[in-house]
């Protein structure tokens, strides 16, 4: 559970920034854009609880497996890029080995009930799927309390 929230919470920090620009990205790595990209990843990584070699372990995957999937420079729609982040995040948390607490809030309450309906089985109701995603949310907020209560003793 903790890794599908890493991997939300990933997807939506890269996502508010792919937004905010324009629909397609264009550069070439250069020391000064790999500047750039890292500057982007450790704004999203600052709101975190993850320390500060975990954001830097983090950030160092992110930067490589991108230059090794773009070489040459990236050049493609917010869409793929954002899709290819998502990816390489997920494969970045796993070589990583993060421990995560996020901060709770009504945003992200909202944004993982949203993310966990839209995951839902077509068979469910409506209303099955709203229990079922409150039960998740609720589950994940209360084990959360756990791990924060288990790591301030």
């Amino acid at each position: 559970m903790k890794s599908m929230l890493l991997t939300i919470v990933l997807t939506f920090l890269l996502s508010d920034t792919m937004k905010a620009q324009s629909s397609s990205i264009a550069f070439k790595w250069t020391p000064e854009n790999e500047q750039i990209v890292s500057r982007e990843f450790r704004k999203h990584f600052k709101s975190s609880y993850l320390s500060a070699g975990e954001k830097r372990k983090l950030e160092d995957c992110l930067i490589s497996k991108l230059k090794a999937r773009y070489p040459n420079g990236v050049k493609t729609s917010n869409a793929a890029f954002l899709e290819l982040c998502e990816k390489i995040g997920i494969e970045c948390r796993k070589s990583v080995k993060l421990n995560v607490l996020y901060p709770w809030n009504a945003d992200n309450e909202k944004t993982l009930k949203k993310e966990t309906l839209s995951m839902m089985p077509e068979g469910f109701s409506a209303s099955e799927k709203k229990a079922v995603s409150g039960c998740i949310v609720n589950k994940l907020k209360a084990g959360r309390k756990s791990l924060k209560s288990q790591t301030l003793v």
